[in-house]
């Protein structure tokens, strides 16, 4: 498992903040584009810790997201429905599971991200009506 990862399984966050602070600069202001990107994209989910990662929820799991030594990770439970609908896009990136890996070094894909949160959280949203 990656240096970065194991940090924050060592000391266990309560925050977000706390998370992102157990980080290198580099880290933190990529953590932090990634928290402000799903903020606006989802201006009234909660955010939370979750597995020692930070969890968005609207209307259920949207996506958690993390730091690792290589690359950033969103973790997205719903990603069949992911896959259908984004699938072109993602191709660019590594997908395993339900893991997308960002490399570090690469330009974030923030409109992206920020485009994912908002279809995971309308489909939930589907399944409370």
């Amino acid at each position: 498992m990656a240096e970065s990862k194991l940090i924050a399984d060592r000391v266990k966050p309560k925050t977000v903040d706390a998370y992102i602070a157990l980080f290198p600069p580099e880290d933190q202001a990529a953590l932090s584009e990634i928290r402000s990107t799903l903020r606006r994209a989802l201006p009234a989910s909660e955010e939370t810790i979750s597995y020692n990662q930070p969890l968005v929820k609207q209307d259920g799991v949207v996506m958690f997201y993390a730091a690792f030594t290589r690359h950033y990770s969103l973790f997205i439970p719903s990603i069949d429905s992911v896959l259908s609908e984004f699938g072109n896009e993602l191709a660019a990136f590594k997908v395993e599971k339900a893991t997308v890996r960002l490399p570090k070094g690469k330009p974030l894909p923030l409109d992206l991200i920020g485009r994912l949160a908002v279809f995971v959280a309308g489909e939930n949203g589907k399944g409370k009506k």
